[in-house]
């Protein structure tokens, strides 16, 4: 039987665009910041899910003399972890947790500005060995700042990019293939042709620019005088500098490569922000022409963002299948949600209200997305610094009939993170085409789990999976796919399984703000000191009792619903 108390506020509030996204970094006992670099940028963010039970979880890079920051997700929030993972106190910039040996478990690999770049192994058990000299990788300092992990010649082990910066003058960058009859990394940044010259480099991205077949990149060079550089995949591991030809040789004081299909026909368009100390120059926009070139489109798409730009990221915050574009600025002015019409137009729709939750003008450099809650919305999560405000989570609780599909990939023949796999989502002989990377924007790794809009579709006609082996391609029929769930898929295998993602606590204690449009629910019991904030719509669920404090309360416009019942948020 279920017992159930329904409230709302006396005065009910307009819902305005913009309170889709709920700043909820104290809620969830998300703190710390980067500091104050050697060197400008900041640090990067990772939201993998670094212990493998479902949840993403956050790590942050840190400044000289700081240890990095892990956080585990327990649901609700998330916990320190004391001790961290590794010692490691110079300054971070990219963070990417991989299994690069293909072991089952998660390894860490971070780059710093002031050190070399570490390569963490892990025992299985959450334990971790320095193994960078082992394996083979340099322990010299290059002042990298980005890295990218993919596997460009689809033999199933895995590449690393190395996106050094240099200072005072330039660095090379590198490329390494890993070993597995030696269990090292090999060296092949001259025989690939990939070391882009004595160019101040940032981050790279990674996708099949030309479609066919093979996994080409993409670097953002700072430095109007580095122009950025596109490689294009031979085979093997050679690539051939085609950024004159493609029209992708922009010179700018470029920051991010950010790639998606923002324009939705089915190739991968790319957006690099702008430094602006070169003459004022905007943020750009290469939209792919299906041709193997580029056309510049920011100003006429409306993406142009006119303030000093760092990360740059697409992604489809309300599932209505179209990617959006969420851009971060260190001015002191609003970052940027550029809002898809569906046709490849953007608009920004809170410049005038500061951002996200009217609170989105802290100076920022990197961001990243994840499902933390597993409701099916992405959320938001930015890095900050040169200040001492907390890192910033966004919770997305877009209100919306839109269904999505999770999905969980496994490689067999490709490597086991399947990182460079293509996924088209076909719905009414419409495809959308969503990208699996372990980096994408400004030194960002995003969630392991791939969260696809489709809209007000009940259902997709299949999924085609282009995996990173070489000729790997598998059909996935829509039948086969849970809808509003998460969908395991191994290679060669299709779906393995497939399950709801409730998040049920044995006892549930919620202290501050309930999170706006967020399920609370406990198998036993569930208790709340709090405020139910204006605008919020909150569910309470408990199988046994719930108990409301003395400083329970529910604001005006508010909407709360408490039931006696399984839990089953």
């Amino acid at each position: 039987m279920k017992y159930w108390i329904f409230i709302i506020g006396s005065l009910l509030c307009s819902n305005l665009f913009g309170q889709e996204f709920y700043h909820q970094s104290e809620e969830l006992s998300v703190e710390g910041t980067f500091g104050f670099p050697l060197w400008d940028g900041c640090g990067g963010i990772s939201c993998a899910d670094f212990n493998g039970d479902g949840l993403d979880d956050l790590t942050f890079a840190t400044e000289t003399g700081d240890q990095i920051i892990f956080l585990e997700n327990k649901g609700d929030s998330f916990a320190l972890v004391d001790p961290p993972f590794v010692t490691n106190i110079f300054e971070s910039k990219q963070i990417i947790w991989l299994d690069y040996e293909g072991d089952g478990d998660k390894d860490l690999f971070v780059a710093t500005w002031d050190s070399y770049n570490y390569l963490y192994e892990n025992d299985g058990y959450m334990n971790f060995t320095d193994v960078t000299s082992a394996v083979g990788l340099p322990t010299t300092n290059a002042n990298t700042f980005g890295a990218n992990f993919t596997d460009f010649n689809g033999d199933g082990l895995i590449e690393l990019y190395i996106s050094n910066y240099g200072m005072p003058t330039a660095e090379s960058n590198e490329l390494y293939t890993y070993n597995a009859v030696t269990h090292a990394f090999d060296d092949v940044t001259i025989p690939s042709n990939t070391g882009n010259g004595l160019r101040q480099s940032f981050t790279t991205a990674v996708f099949d620019y030309d479609g066919d077949g093979d996994l080409d990149f993409y670097i953002a060079n700072d430095r109007p005088q580095f122009e950025n550089t596109l490689y294009m995949n031979t085979g093997g591991l050679f690539f051939v500098d085609v950024s004159v030809p493609s029209n992708t040789n922009i010179a700018i004081d470029a920051m991010n490569s950010g790639v998606g299909d923002g324009d939705m026909d089915g190739d991968i368009d790319i957006y690099v922000t702008n430094g602006l100390s070169s003459g004022g120059a905007f943020s750009a926009y290469l939209e792919n022409n299906g041709n193997s070139t580029f056309t510049e489109v920011a100003a006429s798409n409306g993406t142009i963002f006119d303030r000093l730009g760092w990360g740059g990221i697409f992604f489809d915050f309300d599932n209505d299948r179209d990617e959006d574009l969420y851009v971060s600025t260190s001015s002191g002015q609003p970052s940027a949600l550029y809002v898809n019409d569906g046709a490849g137009n953007f608009e920004e729709p809170l410049y005038a209200s500061n951002g996200l939750d009217s609170r989105d003008t802290i100076p920022t450099f990197s961001n990243a997305y994840a499902d933390f809650n597993n409701d099916g919305r992405y959320d938001l999560v930015l890095g900050h610094g040169f200040v001492t405000d907390d890192f910033s989570v966004f919770y997305n609780h877009e209100k919306n009939d839109n269904n999505f599909i999770k999905l969980k990939l496994e490689g067999t023949d490709s490597h086991i993170e399947a990182f460079g796999a293509s996924i088209e989502t076909w719905i009414n002989d419409v495809k959308t085409v969503t990208l699996k990377h372990s980096t994408n924007g400004f030194i960002a790794q995003h969630s392991d789990y791939i969260n696809i809009g489709i809209g007000t579709a009940t259902a997709v006609d299949s999924l085609v999976i282009k995996w990173p082996y070489q000729g790997s391609v598998e059909t996935i029929m829509g039948t086969d796919l849970l809808i509003n769930g998460t969908n395991h898929l191994l290679e060669g295998s299709g779906v393995l399984n497939s399950y709801f993602n409730p998040i049920c606590l044995e006892n549930h204690f919620i202290q501050v703000n309930p999170i706006a449009s967020q399920n609370y629910g406990a198998e036993i019991n569930l208790t709340s000191e709090s405020t139910v904030l204006e605008g919020a719509n909150v569910l309470f669920q408990a199988a046994n009792e719930i108990n409301l404090g003395i400083d329970f309360e529910v604001k005006a416009g508010a909407i709360f619903e408490a039931e006696i019942n399984d839990c089953g948020n």
